[in-house]
């Protein structure tokens, strides 16, 4: 994987993309969105064969879960990522720098530290607990798809 381009790794992705369900054969969107997810992940996909399962939260509202991360999803969470939903919305920009400094100034003014809303931001947009950049998969997912999750975090999860 090492020795592979970023155009060759997406390239080699893609079939796996596709066989999951979580695109179509022409869909240049989700060809597009694939390459920027492998370079997000960068050094940390060790076979094509593992990129569905890590990114389906880039293509689909149904990926899968860790459910033990679910812990973060606290009521107090879920009324801090519903503001942030607010404040992400009205943002004049959406970059990962913009997503970034939204959260950082949001935690600043509630004197949190920004963990307090980053574990539990990163678990409502993708399901996972760790990851790549969240910032950077944010810039990616778009502002309404991440203004949605971070509103109603995956359902089967905190119900």
């Amino acid at each position: 994987m090492k020795r592979l381009t970023e155009r060759e790794r997406t390239e080699g992705a893609w079939p796996h993309v596709v066989a999951a369900g979580l695109a179509v054969e022409g869909d240049d969107a989700a060809r597009r969105r694939l390459g920027e997810v492998v370079r997000i992940l960068g050094a940390r996909l060790s076979h094509l064969g593992e990129v569905p399962e890590r990114c389906a939260y880039y293509f689909t509202d149904d990926y899968p879960v860790d459910a033990e991360g679910a812990e973060v999803l606290t009521d107090q969470a879920l009324e801090l990522l519903k503001a942030l939903a607010d404040r992400y919305e009205k943002a004049p920009e959406w970059t990962a720098a913009a997503a970034e400094e939204g959260m950082r100034a949001y935690a600043e003014e509630l004197g949190l530290k920004l963990g307090a809303l980053v574990h539990p931001a990163r678990f409502a947009v993708s399901g996972q607990k760790v990851g790549p950049s969240l910032f950077d998969a944010m810039e990616v997912l778009g502002r309404e798809t991440v203004v949605r999750r971070l509103r109603h975090p995956r359902k089967a999860v905190i119900d």
